[in-house]
């Protein structure tokens, strides 16, 4: 199976400079209902279908409502919490944070840098469960979404803006 770890493409001109999270109601470790602000002085005129930004409470990762819409007819047991993105100009669109199923599956070949975050991510083949089309991996500092190349497929089917796909590479390991 190929794997492929999504990213945010930040060379496409979105004119988001910089993003605010405002806590409204918390629902376990994710925001139920969050209002993300666009700061900055030109409006955005395409919205992103992924967008990730850090925070002091953590890594957070939205899709649009339309690249939900097409995740959730592959991955029924996807977690989604609804958030509101408000521009400067109080335009709004609904994005989504995802939560998929946590797997363990870091090689002990993957880079770390001297701050301990992954440079370079290696899966180890054995922890990833037979069909399964996407997950997560969290450390302490990053979390990762990562897909099969049949899921990579449908989604470049369609038009959605903002995506970068990293091919993954995979070992075995008895560990």
């Amino acid at each position: 199976m190929e794997y492929f770890l999504l990213k945010m493409n930040r060379d496409f001109p979105f004119g988001i400079q910089s993003l605010s999270f405002t806590p409204l109601e918390l629902h376990g470790d994710m925001p139920a209902v969050k209002k993300v602000i666009k700061k900055g002085e030109t409006a955005i005129h395409i919205f992103p279908d992924y967008l990730t930004t850090f925070t002091t409470r953590g890594q957070y990762h939205l899709v649009s409502h339309g690249l939900k819409s097409l995740l959730e007819l592959y991955l029924p047991e996807i977690v989604w919490v609804p958030c509101v993105l408000v521009t400067v100009d109080d335009e709004q669109h609904l994005y989504w944070f995802m939560k998929l199923q946590k797997i363990n599956a870091i090689h002990p070949h993957t880079q770390f840098d001297h701050t301990g975050l992954i440079q370079t991510l290696v899966l180890n083949k054995k922890a990833i469960p037979n069909g399964f089309l996407a997950f997560e991996i969290c450390t302490e500092k990053q979390r990762f979404f990562i897909f099969r190349l049949e899921m990579i497929e449908s989604i470049l089917r369609r038009k959605f803006f903002g995506l970068q796909w990293v091919r993954l590479q995979e070992k075995i390991s008895d560990g």
